[in-house]
């Protein structure tokens, strides 16, 4: 049993080559969100036997100077940040360039009255770390005036804008949701149009162009399993239907040794479960770092990673419960043999098209807005999927309900005036717990 400890934390201290496979993985356009990686672990390009630095500009500096300039489009910001390497937080803000980016362009609306096509070009830039939007809408007799840019409420939609506009000498109110297919604008009461893609648009966000196979970091895992653990028979499968990694270890002989009723042993066993729960985190969240675009959203290769502890190897990587030790999913214990029970009632393996879909599409929600667990169930009911594929995607998805809270209540006071008893219901009325809308309502208050 100190073996299998050892082993697990050797592999634990090593875990960081993972994320450094490809350093191509990092840059604008394939790197997904990594906070939850060490966001000082250091880079290097695949097959290097250490981690440095390559030689590229410095990515703080190059933000605080794009945060600090007084105008600089979102294009020029595009291409600042495609040569640089960028870690946790520094992610984010790439991410939303990127979105940005995709919204950028020409849309089109075609006139009921007349067949005539009205045109809608769309650019972004940023003054002093803030979003603005410029339209120029042939829909529309005046100018429309550049207005400040933020995360979407509107359902479809990644930002939202509310400029002024001037028509024959009175102002007029504007809504504006942006998305990479479609730009929703309204005026008056009666003016509501919604545009798509055209002619002159900035080129469709590209489908996956490359295997995770040809990502590198496949291999890696691969290389440190067989390394950490050579001392026992084992396996690495990847399955491109399900998107998933399962490690498999066949400890032979520890299902009877943990029979016996020896509080040391059975001691051993729960932090050796701890350990691989971490181990199995680690390599998740470095296995999702390669990612693809579609539709102008990061779509990681792999939403899962199990690790399983059997008495036999089976090279498929599916096993009944008779046949386990232990399995653990993305850093959750699924089946432990010492509790002789699954965790969860669904120990269906793996998992559906639909909750894969599913969980996809929680995922890019959560990348653009903030949602209570409720919210996001109701939401993913409402594009189609079951109640059993919300309710699984949202239990999946690695939301921190108190951080979407926070956010959900930062929003509503960036836009609108609350008191502290006004916010907290609010959030309650947004699907909150009492005690998730208290934390959010404490930390943005």
């Amino acid at each position: 049993m100190k073996k299998i400890v050892t082993v697990i934390l050797s592999v634990l201290l090593c875990i960081i080559l993972v994320a450094c496979t490809n350093g191509k993985h990092l840059s604008l356009g394939e790197q997904a969100n990594s906070d939850t990686l060490d966001e000082d672990a250091p880079v290097t390009e695949k097959g290097s036997s250490t981690c440095e630095f390559s030689e590229t500009p410095n990515a703080d500096n190059i933000i605080d100077e794009i945060v600090n300039a007084d105008r600089i489009d979102i294009e020029e910001i595009y291409d600042k940040l495609s040569n640089v390497k960028l870690i946790g937080t520094q992610i984010d803000f790439q991410k939303k360039i990127d979105l940005l980016y995709n919204c950028t362009g020409r849309f089109v609306q075609q006139s009921e009255n007349s067949g005539n096509k009205y045109t809608a070009d769309v650019s972004f830039y940023l003054s002093k770390g803030d979003i603005y939007c410029s339209i120029d809408y042939s829909g529309y007799m005046d100018e429309i005036a550049d207005g400040i840019v933020q995360e979407s409420s509107k359902d479809g939609y990644f930002f939202e804008s509310f400029p002024k506009g001037d028509l024959y000498g009175r102002e007029q109110d504007f809504k504006i949701y942006f998305s990479n297919e479609s730009l929703y604008i309204s005026w008056a009461d009666t003016c509501e149009y919604t545009l798509t893609r055209g002619d002159g648009s900035v080129e469709n966000a590209q489908e996956r162009n490359e295997t995770f196979e040809e990502t590198g970091v496949l291999d890696t895992i691969e290389d440190l399993i067989d390394k950490d653990f050579s001392g026992f028979e084992h396996n690495v499968v990847y399955d491109k239907e399900t998107s998933s990694i399962s490690i498999s270890l066949q400890m032979d002989g520890l299902r009877s040794a943990l029979t016996i009723n020896d509080s040391q042993i059975v001691d051993e066993w729960e932090e050796t479960t701890d350990l691989f729960s971490a181990l199995s985190e680690q390599l998740y969240n470095a296995a999702k770092i390669p990612t693809y675009r579609e539709d102008g959203i990061f779509i990681p290769y792999i939403f899962d990673v199990h690790i399983f502890i059997v008495d036999k190897i089976n090279p498929n990587a599916s096993y009944s419960e008779s046949e386990m030790l232990l399995w653990v999913d993305n850093g959750a214990v699924k089946y432990n043999v010492i509790d002789n029970n699954f965790s969860s009632q669904n120990t269906n393996h793996p998992i559906t098209t639909g909750e894969r879909n599913a969980l996809k599409s929680a995922q890019n929600y959560l990348s653009v807005m903030a949602f209570s667990y409720r919210g996001l169930v109701e939401q993913l009911e409402y594009e189609g999927y079951t109640t059993s594929e919300a309710e699984y995607a949202t239990d999946n998805c690695g939301a921190d309900w108190n951080l979407q809270a926070v956010k959900k209540a930062k929003k509503y006071l960036a836009v609108m005036s609350f008191a502290k008893d006004g916010l907290l219901e609010q959030l309650e009325y947004e699907g909150f717990t009492h005690s998730q809308a208290t934390y959010g309502v404490e930390q943005a208050y």
